[in-house]
Formats: C-alpha cells, structure tokens, sequence
C-alpha cells in the first residue's frame, strides 16, 4: 500500500508576531526506498499546499531533501538533492519564483528517527517544504526581523553559576550573585538575560550600530550588548566586583585593541582595559623568508666585429684643363704707361696654373688606375662581403643561443642553490617558531580552562571582563591624521523613512548617515579606504534597497530599488564577507 510508505504532513502556523506578521506554512512529502519521481498523491498534495499560500508579495520557499539511513553517504546526498530538486521544478510549474525558492539537500544528516525499523525509515525519506511570507507594516517590523537571528535569551537562578553562549559563539562566565537592584542590594531569584551579538559588518548593518568614538573612526573586532532583567521584566544591574568573564569571536582579531563602551551602540567612550587575549596570548615573532634577489643577466649582442660593405666603385674626376684666353688681360687706357707689365703678370698666371694641371694630371691618371684596379676586383671584394657577413650574423646566433643554453641556466642554477640552502634555514626556524606557538597556545589554553571558558576558538576571540551591562565593543582608533580626507554627501527625495549607513568592509566599520531634509552629510572621510553606501526602506509594503560605491564620488543620489525580504536579508550577510 502506497499510504504505507507515503505520509504527508501540512502544518499551518500564521503568527502575528510583535516584530513583524510572518505566515509561516511547511508541507513534509515521503519516498519510498530510492525513489525521487513524484507520485499522483504527491502531486495532489503539493498542488493543495501551493493553493493554501499566496504565491505574491515578499515570500521564500525553502526546499530540504533528506534520505534514511540505508546505503553510503554520498549516493544519499545525491539521492536527497534528486528529490529536493524534483520537488523545486513541481513548484516552479505550479507558479511559484524560481527566484525566491531555496534548495538544500542534508542525505542521511538529519534523521528524524534512528531507528532501523520501517515506519521510521519512511519518516526520514522525505522532502520538507518551508514557507514564510513577509508582511512588514513600519521600517521597525523589518529591522527587528533583520535582528532575530544574531538575539540570544536565557533564564537562570542568581545565586548559580552559568556559562551563556550566544547564538554566534559568544560565551559569558557568570559568578554566583552577580547582580544587584536598583537599590544596590543583592538580587536572588530569576534572572532574564538577553545577549544581542553584533560580531561582523552584516550585524552592524541588521542593529545599526556605529563605530566612531569622539568624532574619530574605529577599527572594530566586533560588539555585543548584555542586558538583564528580573522575573517582572524590570532591568537589574551587574554587580561591579562580580565582573563577568567574555570570549567574543571575532574575524578582525589585531594588535592595539581596546574595549569601548556605549549606551546605545553609536558613540563609544574607551576604557582603556586590553582584551585578556592580548595580554596571554604573545606568540613569537613569525620568521620572515627572504627570497635571495635574482640578478637577471642582460644579453648583449656584440657587433664589434660587424663585416663592413665595400664601396661602389666611382672614377675620379678629371682635372680641368686651365684656359689661355682666361689669363687674357684687358689693359685700361689710362694703365698705358705699364701695359707690358700687366700682360707678364698674366701669363706667368697662366704658366703656373698649367703647372698645377700637369701635376693634378699626374696624380689622376695614378687614381684612375688605382680606379680600373678596384673595379675589376669589386665583384669579388662584394662576393667576399657577403660571405663573411652570413658567418657574422651566424655568430649574433651563437651568442644568443650560448647564452639562452649555457651561460643563463648556470646563472639561474647557481641561484636556486643559494635559494634552496636560505630555505632550508628558513623551514628550520619555522618549526622551532611552530614549537614556540604550540608550547604557548597550550599555556593559553590551559589558562582559560582554569579560569572556566571552553578551549575552542580561543584564538580566534577575544577574552576580557566586563562590569558593566549594556553596549561592549572591541576597537581601536583608526590612525589616519596624515591621510587625505574628504566629505561625503548623500541626497535622498523620498518621504518615508529611511535607513542610510555608510561603511568600510577593510576597517570592519560603519557609520549610521542621519537624513535632515533629503540630505545627509558626513566628513572626515579618509581617501583611501574603500567607502560604501546602503541604504533601505519600505515603501508600502515592499522592501526598497539601494547600494553605491562610495570610493570615487562624493556626492550620491539615492534610487532605491525594490527587493524581496529574503534577498535583502541575504546581501546584508554578505557585506564584508566578499
């Protein structure tokens, strides 16, 4: 019988919540052993719950396939993807957004029954169909929501030691008769504690904190808030020589922090108190590996001994014969008296150029011999040319190949002889560093466990004392006196209200943007680090979401765009993780 092996389980919850109205519907559908196709009363039972919900608005579907415990893991993990999936692609033709669907394949992971029997392997081969749809009223509803997951409650007896740890790692050592009244005496009875983490930017963005002290920007570690009320909900104090012990993971864990405190998150005044984690916790300076600088060799061609072409052959030029007539001269009438002079001057000219012609002569026929000589050995002077020029660039050849094959690869093997043995010192300081950090990591631990904190995560936290309740943040002061500042603006036309931070992922930092009459400006701003603006708001009833880099523009207009709950909520994660 197919009933047998097929249960299918509609649970309707709509709550009014007092932070937001979330409808909340789940549809649980079984397989049999190593099915995935749908069956006709699966497809009846799935269409029956997608008409029970209301497939517009702001909604999320989440998808979890899952296997019983029969066979590897692995063939289950693709087993409970098949099923998760065939269920996606049923929905998607029923009409729901593939867009706002949400598919997640467990395996054998998260059985409801260990048992081996039959009814409970049939419990475990199933597909759990999640819906939520979000109906915010006011920006506040939204922000609460945002809130929810990073909110931690407890409730515990005064008079008895407890350790809280928060819903994102946060742990809080608590002594006997801790707390007082409003009247200073000891408080005895139940104690409401409610821990609010705010360990990374997504956090910072979901409670609007900021991280700015005196005007100055904080380098943040990450904050929480603790706060404590009696059985009637009436806010009690922590008694100041009871101070509680804290271990706050952080993903900014660096040198120089302090803890700050505030009233409500926004301005921070420093206490000048260490994390304890700074304090116990010195390892040894790591070894630095200096690679030994490679001097690249330059290839030079040397030319030097380049073949030079032999000239054309070119005649020399005959000297021109002097011109009697041109040593003729024209005697003035009134040079009558010396006529005769003037005509011996003349031709002596004469006689001495004709002198230098027969001696110009001399040389030209000695030249153009030389001239008749070269010419007839040219062709073989141009042949030899030729010869020696192919054995020239031959050469050019063996020197770049000599040095690409010998002369180089012995430079770069001496090198990396140089280099393994600088390794070597290098690996050999490493693991007398590692043995260092081990012997004091276990020094460390082993001092926290005496003081009562769990040793997981140790490093990765930071351990201080807190004696006051309220706002706590790890943070140190941004050091940028020297750095180039600016003034960011942001301008806004709309009438609602409206969330508006500006933030720095590098610095773990934010800065909540107050509008005043459509504007917003915020100055100081360092011009180095990488600046971002979002902001938010509701619009009727639908999320609206804008986001710009900040970076290079100093004056941003804001265009919101719609948004589903489910994706806003999800690139809030994911601000300062990328």
């Amino acid at each position: 019988m197919k009933n047998k092996y097929l249960l299918i389980l509609l649970v309707t919850l709509s709550a009014n919540c007092l932070h937001a109205k979330i409808t909340e519907k789940s549809v649980v559908v079984n397989f049999e052993t190593d099915k995935h196709e749908l069956t006709a009363e699966h497809v009846v039972s799935l269409r029956a719950f997608i008409t029970s919900i209301s497939l517009s608005g702001d909604y999320e579907l989440i998808i979890k396939g899952h296997t019983d415990q029969i066979g590897s893991a692995d063939y289950n993990i693709h087993l409970s993807e098949r099923r998760a999936q065939t269920i996606t692609e049923h929905l998607i033709n029923l009409g729901a957004d593939e867009g706002l669907l949400t598919t997640v394949f467990r395996g054998e992971f998260e059985l409801l029954q260990r048992s081996f029997n039959s009814s409970a392997l049939g419990e475990n081969r199933r597909v759990e169909v999640f819906y939520k749809l979000y109906e915010f009223e006011d920006l506040s509803e939204l922000e609460n929501e945002l809130k929810q997951a990073s909110i931690t409650s407890v409730t515990m007896e005064a008079d008895e030691e407890k350790i809280m740890v928060g819903n994102n790692g946060t742990f809080i050592k608590i002594k006997p008769k801790s707390f007082l009244t409003a009247d200073g005496d000891t408080y005895d009875g139940e104690v409401r504690l409610t821990l609010t983490e705010a360990i990374n930017m997504s956090h910072f963005m979901e409670h609007g904190l900021g991280t700015m002290a005196d005007g100055q920007l904080l380098e943040s570690g990450g904050m929480y808030k603790l706060e404590a009320t009696n059985g009637q909900g009436e806010a009690i104090l922590l008694d100041p020589s009871s101070p509680l012990l804290v271990g706050m993971p952080s993903t900014n864990m660096q040198d120089g922090m302090s803890v700050f405190v505030s009233s409500d998150g926004l301005a921070w005044e420093d206490t000048e108190a260490k994390p304890m984690a700074e304090n116990l916790l010195e390892l040894p300076s790591r070894p630095v590996y200096k690679r030994p600088h490679y001097n690249y060799l330059p290839f030079k061609l040397d030319k030097s001994k380049e073949p030079k072409k032999p000239h054309e052959p070119r005649a020399p030029k005959q000297p021109k014969e002097p011109n009697a007539e041109n040593y003729t001269p024209t005697v003035k009438w009134y040079q009558f008296y010396k006529k005769e002079a003037i005509k011996r001057k003349a031709h002596d000219r004469y006689l001495c150029a004709r002198e230098k012609y027969d001696g110009k002569m001399e040389k030209y026929h000695d030249r153009y011999e030389s001239f008749l000589a070269y010419e007839k050995s040219f062709p073989k002077r141009l042949d030899n040319y030729y010869c020696d020029y192919e054995d020239w660039e031959l050469s050019l050849v063996l020197q770049k190949t000599t040095f690409n094959e010998i002369t180089l690869p012995a430079h770069r093997e001496e090198w990396k002889e140089v280099n393994i043995r600088k390794r070597k010192g290098y690996e050999a300081a490493m693991d007398v560093w590692r043995e260092e950090c081990d012997n004091v990591t276990l020094a460390y631990i082993e001092k926290m466990e005496e003081l009562g904190i769990p040793s997981e995560g140790l490093t990765s936290r930071y351990i201080f004392s807190q004696a006051n309740l309220g706002w706590m943040n790890i943070d140190r002061l941004y050091e940028d006196n020297f750095m180039p500042k600016r003034e960011i603006i942001v301008s806004s036309k709309c009438e609602e209200e409206e969330n508006v931070m500006l933030y720095f992922s590098s610095l773990n930092s934010c800065i909540p943007l107050h509008m005043n009459e459509g504007e917003a400006r915020q100055k100081n701003i360092p011009k180095t680090e990488d600046a971002r603006v979002l902001a938010y708001k509701l619009e009727g009833k639908n999320v609206m979401y804008c986001e710009y880099d900040a970076s290079k523009q100093n004056h941003i207009q804001l265009d919101y765009k719609p948004i589903s709950f489910t994706d806003f909520r999800k690139r809030i994660s994911e601000i300062g993780r990328v």
